[in-house]
């Protein structure tokens, strides 16, 4: 949990975090595509994290972050949380795409420019 906290709780960076669970076949589907998007973006400005919801420390992240299902992706932009959860199906996504440029622009969190996406 402290190396969790530590990368997404950095106030010099910007993180997504895709919370999971092992059951979830959505999330086994997932964790390839998740992992090739971070490898893609390597060395960038984005940490690229992933923790697992199941288990004590995991619904405590959950409830944290108020997420009820996953698989669910959450931004943090200088250590502070940044928009709201986003929940998607398959990646590429252009709806994590353009969550990612609105977290990399400074701009503040629009939600309407995800309305319609997946």
């Amino acid at each position: 949990l402290e190396e969790l906290n530590s990368h997404i709780l950095d106030p010099k960076k910007d993180c997504i975090l895709f919370l999971s669970a092992q059951y979830c076949r959505t999330c086994k589907y997932l964790t390839p595509q998740y992992t090739k998007l971070a490898r893609n973006n390597k060395g960038g400005d984005v940490v690229f994290a992933k923790a697992n919801a199941v288990g004590k420390i995991g619904k405590e992240v959950s409830k944290a972050l108020a997420v009820d299902a996953v698989p669910a992706f959450c931004l943090f932009r200088a250590g502070e949380r940044y928009g709201t959860t986003i929940n998607v199906s398959r990646i590429p996504s252009k709806k994590l795409d353009v969550a990612l440029e609105l977290l990399r622009s400074g701009d503040s969190w629009d939600g309407q420019k995800l309305r319609g996406l997946k």
